[in-house]
């Protein structure tokens, strides 16, 4: 009867084991760099579309060039999808820290044609599907507004 309690134990654990083990095989610690880049490119493919709301938190704050106020980022993703003439816009990762469960992330974006400028985004994870998502998104370029 030990012994089979024994067996029956090991068997619990290895099995476990296996578990904890496959799942962190399948999701391992993004580096603050992969985080930035995806948000990036998720982004600017987003831009000028109604996706665009859904890479922000439900409480995200978004602070233009002016830094006169704070706007709901979905009013300003709602706007953004509704411009007559859509530029062309691209972000791209500068730096990214991660601090604890948030990613800190300076970005540089650029008009096509037009001027650059750099940004900050605080991301967070958020949703049902727990993906990073823009909590605060500060801007010191709209060339376009």
């Amino acid at each position: 009867r030990f012994v089979g309690t024994i067996a029956g134990f090991m068997v619990f654990f290895y099995a476990v084991a296996g578990v904890f083990s496959a799942a962190a095989a399948e999701s391992p610690l993004e580096s603050p760099s992969a985080i930035a880049a995806k948000v990036d490119a998720d982004w600017t493919n987003a831009h000028g579309t109604a996706e665009l709301s859904r890479l922000y938190t439900p409480n995200a704050l978004v602070i233009k060039s002016t830094a006169d106020r704070f706007e709901p980022a979905a009013v300003f993703a709602a706007a953004e999808s509704t411009l007559k003439a859509q530029p062309d816009v691209t972000l791209t990762p500068i730096s990214a820290e991660r601090d604890g469960s948030v990613v800190h992330h300076i970005f540089r974006t650029c008009t096509q044609g037009g001027s650059c400028g750099n940004g900050y985004f605080r991301l967070e994870r958020a949703g049902r599907d727990d993906a990073w998502r823009i909590s605060t998104d500060v801007w010191t370029l709209t060339p376009y507004k």
